[in-house]
């Protein structure tokens, strides 16, 4: 059987302007990208017959983790993503994944929570950015 799988090369992260219709601006130089993660808690639920002396779980809560963004430090992607620090409210993301004929587009919600910046000697400059998932991720195939 032939691999459908792909590499990341030419995923693209935009960062929606809450207009209506949104807008989404694509974040210059995106190197890669890590999640979203998914946890759900485990409540335990064991009482005093729970059966065969053993306990009980029952599902909890669900969280989408996180989400970041690596890229190359460039003046105009950081000022971008500089942009977010000091929203105090959810926006809307979106990442494009390179699929061949088929679009493969994952929405989110969230809010920023880290940018860092770093510039070794030798070495390509790169920040990373951190956002906080607040919505369940969609995920669009076209």
């Amino acid at each position: 059987m032939v691999t459908n799988a792909k590499i990341g090369l030419g995923i693209s992260f935009a960062i929606g302007d809450g207009a209506s219709p949104e807008v989404f601006a694509a974040i210059a130089e995106v190197t890669g990208i890590s999640g979203p993660g998914f946890d759900r808690d485990s409540v335990d639920a064991t009482h005093t017959a729970s059966p065969g002396n053993r306990r009980e779980f029952i599902p909890g809560l669900s969280d989408e983790g996180s989400f970041s963004v690596n890229l190359n430090f460039t003046s105009v992607a950081y000022s971008a993503l500089d942009l977010e620090k000091p929203k105090t409210v959810v926006t809307n993301y979106q990442v494009l994944f390179p699929s061949g004929a088929q679009t493969v587009q994952w929405d989110f919600s969230g809010f920023m929570t880290g940018l860092e910046a770093d510039a070794p000697l030798e070495d390509v400059m790169s920040a990373v950015a951190t956002f906080k998932i607040t919505s369940v991720p969609t995920l669009v195939l076209t």
